[in-house]
């Protein structure tokens, strides 16, 4: 007999590691968007559609890295918590073949 603790165990770490993808993805989408200003800012700069102003060339070039970096990590922790999503879904499946379940068939219902 399987103890339904571990149901549940494997519930949590699958939403556990659901809701770590999420906050990945959208850190990794807020980091592109940095990335896109930040280069649009040091594009203007040295086109001259912006004044070149010191605290401009520095703000861009700090989205541009922190983009990168926050991309980076994310990307890394996303792949790690996909990777650990799919290994709770096949213990989960493994979990499930193990029952010994009846099949109900159509029309012996028990009252």
């Amino acid at each position: 007999m399987i103890c339904p603790t571990r149901f549940r165990g494997w519930k949590t770490r699958s939403s556990v590691w659901r809701g770590v993808a999420s906050g990945c993805r959208k850190v990794i989408v807020i980091s592109k968007v940095a990335m896109t200003l930040g280069a649009l800012l040091l594009v203007g700069t040295i086109f001259g559609l912006l004044k070149l102003d010191q605290l401009v060339l520095v703000g861009s070039l700090t989205l541009v890295l922190a983009g990168i970096v926050a991309a980076g990590s994310n990307a890394a922790t996303l792949r790690q918590a996909t990777a650990d999503t799919q290994a709770a879904e096949t213990s989960r499946a493994q979990l499930i073949d193990q029952l010994d379940l009846a099949v109900v068939q159509e029309g012996n219902s028990v009252h």
